[in-house]
């Protein structure tokens, strides 16, 4: 009783301290390829504008585009390992999609390197690649907090142990390419040992 206040007191103290700014639209967002014909791809440029070079493409049919930032008519996604540009003219938003309303999330980071899988209302399974062992917690949903900038947290608990999560749109950087996220995360585990973690998120089927 007494770790599950301690937990959430550190999760409600770190999400008043947090900063950022305050996000208009909600990102990031799944988002469909539309308006593409069959016989052609839509470019992904380096850049939000025509004048910057192609570097990719996505199929006329392309789904779940994960869009972390927006620019004028432009719309940021990571692809391979940096980020491209697309026109919002063919992309779509999937208005059901998005960090308030996730099916999933992923979130990692590193030093050490770990992995929290996480299907809000049912499980989250933590992973650290020093060890085989995995976590697995009964959670429940991902809730928005009551903070001017928007903040969500999710609450779990294991075998022994418990965790919670706050989550925050806001740029993100693994440190290990140059993909850029839309969801930041510090992660709280009890226990004897209970860490600490820090990282990002994506947004998962």
């Amino acid at each position: 009783m007494i770790a599950r206040a301690y937990l959430m007191r550190l999760v409600m103290i770190f999400a008043a301290l947090l900063g950022g700014a305050v996000h208009a639209q909600e990102l990031p967002a799944m988002f469909d390829v539309t308006g593409v014909r069959t016989d052609d791809v839509l470019n992904v440029r380096s850049g939000p504008g025509v004048g910057n070079p192609v570097i990719g493409s996505l199929t006329h049919d392309e789904t779940r585009v994960e869009v972390t930032a927006i620019q004028g008519n432009w719309a940021r996604f990571n692809l391979d390992e940096g980020v491209g540009w697309a026109s919002l003219r063919f992309l779509e938003r999937r208005s059901e999609e998005s960090v308030a309303n996730a099916q999933g999330l992923r979130c990692f980071g590193t030093e050490p390197f770990w992995d929290l899988e996480i299907v809000p209302e049912e499980t989250a399974q933590l992973r650290r690649l020093d060890t085989p062992l995995v976590d697995v917690f009964q959670v429940g949903a991902l809730g928005r907090l009551p903070a001017e900038v928007e903040k969500y947290a999710m609450r779990g608990v294991g075998a022994s142990r418990e965790i919670a999560a706050v989550i925050t749109p806001d740029t993100c950087t693994d440190g290990m390419s140059d993909r850029i996220y839309g969801l930041d995360a510090t992660v709280f585990v009890t226990g004897s040992q209970g860490p600490t973690y820090g990282g990002c998120c994506s947004l998962t089927d």
